[in-house]
């Protein structure tokens, strides 16, 4: 009996032990969630300065008020707040694809190849997002920095695991765009609009795929499809002028 009493006794004060932190650290997640940066990076911070994170909650911590920092533009303190993540968890492949954005936004591809690598090769311990996500992002990275076969590797990749994202098919457009070869070009941007949902993408991005594979048209000298594709994407903005008109007018007939 004072064996259980104890066991039981033991077992309450580690339930307490645990769920304190967990519950002040609960009162700023909402929040460090947010959309708001400027509240994200105060709650975050608060959670930051408190004592006695686990240190997965701590690195959850820096990499959110990171987050907020990069959508703000202020990378270099995103970095740091990512340094600090990795540090604390190194497995957690968003935290490293997330640092590698905030490194390609300063133009520091090879630091961005890199980040986007570690999150590549640790993809499978922590499945936040799409490894096709990944791979195209370090495509980008390789065409901005001019090392166009190893985007093209990374697209291909990319294609293989979402065959059906169109923009993974424009963007590797756009790189054949770059590379002088247009008839691969305007394949990729034909595949792109055939996989176009409206239900995931914006109608703008269905008018770029249009316009781009436009302007290859014209610079083969075929006018008649490079004038078709352009009069689609112009009937595009004529839609969406419309729905911003109409947006407009009603929103003015709410406020009276």
């Amino acid at each position: 009996m004072v064996l259980k009493s104890s066991l039981l006794a033991g077992l309450a004060l580690t339930i307490v032990a645990l769920t304190v932190p967990l519950r002040l650290f609960d009162s700023n997640v909402g929040a460090c969630k947010g959309t708001t940066n400027a509240t994200r990076i105060e709650t975050c911070s608060a959670a930051i300065n408190a004592s006695g994170w686990h240190y997965d909650n701590l690195a959850w911590a820096y990499a959110n008020r990171g987050d907020a920092y990069r959508l703000k533009g202020q990378t270099d303190l995103a970095i740091a707040d990512y340094d600090q993540a990795i540090r604390l968890e190194p497995h957690r492949s968003i935290t490293h694809h997330n640092r590698a954005l905030a490194y390609q936004a300063k133009g520091d591809f090879d630091r961005a190849i890199a980040d986007y690598s570690q999150a590549i090769s640790r993809w499978h311990l922590r499945t936040n997002t799409s490894k096709a996500e990944y791979l195209s992002h370090r495509a980008d990275a390789y065409k901005q920095k001019g090392d166009l076969a190893l985007s093209k590797a990374d697209y291909d990749a990319a294609i293989r695991l979402s065959s059906h994202d169109s923009d993974l098919y424009y963007n590797r457009g756009l790189l054949f765009k770059a590379m002088n070869e247009p008839d691969r070009a305007i394949a990729d941007y034909t595949r792109a609009i055939a996989e176009f949902d409206a239900s995931e993408t914006a109608l703008t991005e269905k008018r770029d795929y249009l316009t781009e594979r436009a302007e290859v048209y014209k610079a083969k000298g075929e006018t008649k499809l490079a004038s078709a594709d352009f009069d689609q994407a112009t009937a595009i903005d004529a839609t969406i002028s419309r729905a911003a008109g109409a947006r407009t007018r009603l929103a003015s007939v709410v406020k009276r």
